[in-house]
């Protein structure tokens, strides 16, 4: 797992070096967001040209490096910039990747609410959540599995150390 917004800042080459060296090694790309979450109030006010700026270059580093990629993350920052411009960024952005072939992870935030989590799992065919600081049960994750389980949703477990989470539940992938 890399995130965009750090390896941005690394020569052109770096992911290509780096795999040089373990050639069976694949990346997966977060788009950076969580930096954003972390320093919300510096970015609450940003215009739409600054994120689509943004975007636009992640895409792009996205598929300049699609071979060495495994699957890339969605720009999940509805808490800085609202539930209708993720959209937005999803349907100009994220669904022309998967198009092209590209697995992409949509993420889901305790903040969506439970209904939310099951129309993403039918919406999307890669869903994830985090576990950094989350309440959510072993209960509440073990029914959100199982909802995206039924609707053929493969699950992405962001910062999910909770041993007996990660030994009982089917995560595709996790971190």
């Amino acid at each position: 797992l890399v995130s965009y917004h750090y390896i941005q800042q690394k020569p052109t080459d770096f992911i290509r070096r780096r795999l040089d060296e373990n050639p069976h090694v694949k990346l997966m790309i977060v788009s950076g967001a969580h930096t954003f979450h972390a320093k919300e109030d510096a970015f609450i006010n940003k215009p739409l040209s600054f994120w689509a700026n943004y975007l636009a270059r992640y895409v792009r580093f996205v598929r300049e490096n699609n071979e060495f990629i495994f699957a890339c993350v969605e720009f999940d920052i509805a808490n800085i910039v609202g539930f209708d411009k993720v959209d937005y960024f999803r349907e100009k952005y994220f669904e022309p990747l998967k198009k092209e072939g590209i697995l992409v992870c949509y993420v889901w935030h305790e903040y969506d609410g439970e209904d939310h989590w099951e129309e993403m799992c039918k919406r999307f065919d890669y869903v994830g959540f985090s576990l950094v600081n989350s309440s959510l049960s072993e209960a509440q994750i073990t029914k959100m599995v199982n909802i995206a389980r039924r609707e053929g949703a493969l699950i992405h477990g962001f910062a999910v150390t909770r041993v007996n989470i990660m030994s009982k539940l089917p995560f595709f992938t996790g971190d």
